[in-house]
């Protein structure tokens, strides 16, 4: 089974890395948006190591055009871009990070202050719920699910105003891969080596921020300025995680990527 999937048509020279980690195929509504006009490859990603997405998306680009691409992380993905960027400088044209989580520490508590400010009584309620099930020895499917309807609140949490015509087609919900990924990446956050492999890229690097997304785009735009050559923040107003899903965000937002693109 591939570990990828294809919008529009030949040449495929834009690749999109989604979110989560643990939730491939979160990103089919944005390259269907796209497919009109441009050709993607959406990498289902399937290790529960960056050193093994790594590989992964490497062996993608060595097995399609072989001419470096564009790369449309978003958020988890938008790491994992980074990094394949600064490993792999010489296959990548353009890498655009959508709702970049910070790369310094110093960030993580104005993001989780954020959220707790957002939650109701019953998110919290549907969340404490969940994490019980996570911790307990359910099955891995009743894991998954928990995983999943816990993803749900937090998207909404992390949205200004959601459309209603969106609809992912998620393969799978990987929560071990989550837990195991996320502890790899917030190792390199915390002892810097995550911001400093920026030195290592070459491209131009688009940061796109919706101004109420929780994950503050101060500790996007205020760091990779100082590490990456050339590096641009895009900021939508009225706007969460999820640009392209938003009511205040999809025109803006799709507009910004043709232009990129």
């Amino acid at each position: 089974m591939k570990n990828y999937r294809v919008y529009g048509n030949k040449p495929y020279n834009i690749i999109l890395l989604h979110g989560g980690p643990g939730a491939p195929g979160s990103l089919s509504s944005l390259g269907k948006l796209l497919s009109d006009k441009f050709g993607l490859i959406e990498h289902l990603q399937e290790s529960d190591s960056i050193e093994g997405q790594i590989e992964e998306l490497k062996n993608i680009y060595d097995t399609h055009e072989k001419e470096p691409f564009t790369i449309i992380g978003h958020s988890w993905g938008a790491w994992l871009g980074y990094i394949f960027a600064a490993k792999y400088p010489e296959c990548v044209k353009k890498l655009i990070l959508v709702g970049a989580g910070p790369f310094e520490s110093k960030y993580i508590n104005e993001m989780n202050d954020t959220r707790e400010n957002r939650f109701t009584d019953e998110d919290r309620h549907i969340i404490s719920k969940q994490w019980e099930v996570m911790k307990s020895d359910a099955s891995i499917e009743k894991k998954k699910m928990a995983f999943g309807i816990m993803g749900t609140v937090m998207s909404k949490i992390d949205s200004y105003e959601v459309l209603g015509d969106v609809k992912e087609e998620i393969t799978d919900y990987k929560p071990k891969a989550f837990f195991k990924l996320m502890e790899e990446a917030n190792v390199l956050r915390k002892c810097g080596e995550l911001l400093s492999m920026g030195k290592n890229i070459k491209c131009k690097v688009i940061a796109i921020h919706g101004d109420y997304d929780p994950h503050p785009y101060k500790g996007v735009d205020e760091t990779l300025s100082n590490v990456v050559d050339d590096f641009k923040m895009i900021l939508i107003e009225k706007c969460g995680h999820y640009p392209w899903k938003e009511v205040n965000g999809r025109e803006k937002f799709l507009k910004i990527m043709c232009d990129l693109l």
